[in-house]
């Protein structure tokens, strides 16, 4: 398509500080993460009577994923922090996604790009090349930090395909949530919401007899079994999905006009209510969705915590650092040292600030 390889070189341009840091932050947590695990539980023993305490405690699971090869030091790095890190190269496809087509087209740049010798969709085929390539090099480096940190190479290559998945799956959901609205916060909306609806459904299909991880593409990623059976075919199938999804994408931009969406906006109301007349009632409607989303981040995090008090004795027998760690918070009792970590844990997480960017 004309002019697509221009349109990627002003893409990685305009995004070289954002795609530098999600390539070199997610794989570096990795690697630290290997390390921790490889330093708290260095024996075959040890890793051992870590997975039969992880059995105890079903809601980990719940937030982190199925109990696959806990014997190794690969599964314990994936199940302790792997997964979650897949939610970031996730986060990473929505957020790029959306600034480069819908955000762009918001501001009117593509506008002025296609009034000259620019195919039609060479922007989405621009964006889609460059998470290709941001993906890639996660998935890559990924593969990288679990070898260096001491994992075995066949289960870190499953994982790195996983990330590399993942990422490209809501990279396509991204594209066709841009589509379908006309504006850079729908876009994200419908892209975070199905991230969403993927969590729920893979936690409860984890923690449950159903197999409604199988319906989410997050518990698609995880049949895989990194460090146990490494088994591709869960992961073929979810990147031939994201295609899919991804043509979808393009299917709908060659079927609306530029800077309107599928869906066509409703006309507001004629005047405001009281409320938003006053400065915090605006400020409050504006961060509706982060106020919602940050209340039921905590309780979820504090309900997380509360059930894991009552293996707390459990959690800390499975290794004598664990255990010394724990100790540091509190000398009186394990379950109150816990108590004061999870506090900490949840002060260090304040909410950022909303955004002026029309990007998110």
């Amino acid at each position: 398509m004309t002019g697509t390889a221009t349109l990627l070189r002003i893409l990685l341009r305009l995004n070289r500080t954002a795609l530098v840091l999600w390539a070199l932050i997610l794989p570096t947590l990795l690697y630290l993460s290997g390390l921790s695990i490889a330093a708290l539980y260095p024996t075959a023993q040890d890793r051992q009577a870590y997975a039969q305490m992880a059995e105890l405690i079903t809601v980990e699971t719940a937030f982190t994923g199925p109990r696959n090869a806990l014997h190794t030091l690969g599964g314990i790095t994936v199940y302790e922090s792997g997964w979650f890190l897949a939610l970031g190269a996730a986060i990473a496809s929505i957020l790029i996604a959306t600034r480069t087509t819908r955000g762009h087209e918001q501001t009117g740049v593509w506008e002025l790009v296609r009034s000259g010798q620019i195919d039609k969709h060479a922007p989405l085929a621009a964006t889609v090349i460059l998470l290709g390539l941001l993906h890639s090099t996660i998935g890559a480096l990924s593969v990288g930090a679990l070898v260096a940190a001491g994992t075995d190479v066949p289960g870190a290559l499953t994982f790195g395909f996983a990330l590399v998945c993942i990422g490209l799956f809501f990279a396509a959901v991204a594209l066709v949530s841009a589509q379908i609205t006309s504006h850079t916060r729908g876009a994200l909306a419908i892209s975070f919401t199905v991230l969403g609806i993927a969590f729920t459904l893979r936690a409860i299909g984890d923690t449950g007899p159903t197999s409604l991880n199988l319906l989410s593409p997050l518990g698609i990623a995880q049949a895989s079994s990194p460090f146990g059976t490494n088994n591709p075919l869960p992961l073929i199938a979810l990147i031939a999905l994201a295609t899919v999804i991804a043509i979808g994408a393009g299917w709908l931009n060659a079927h609306r006009d530029l800077g309107e969406g599928i869906i066509t906006e409703r006309p507001g109301r004629p005047t405001a209510n009281a409320f938003l007349l006053a400065p915090l009632g605006l400020h409050i409607r504006l961060a509706r969705g982060r106020i919602l989303a940050w209340t039921i981040g905590t309780v979820a995090l504090m309900a997380a915590f509360g059930s894991m008090t009552t293996n707390v004795d459990e959690i800390v027998a499975s290794s004598e650092a664990t255990a010394d760690i724990v100790r540091a918070f509190g000398e009186e009792s394990f379950t109150a040292a816990f108590f004061v970590f999870a506090l900490l844990i949840l002060a260090a997480s304040p909410p950022h600030a909303e955004s002026h960017s029309h990007y998110g």
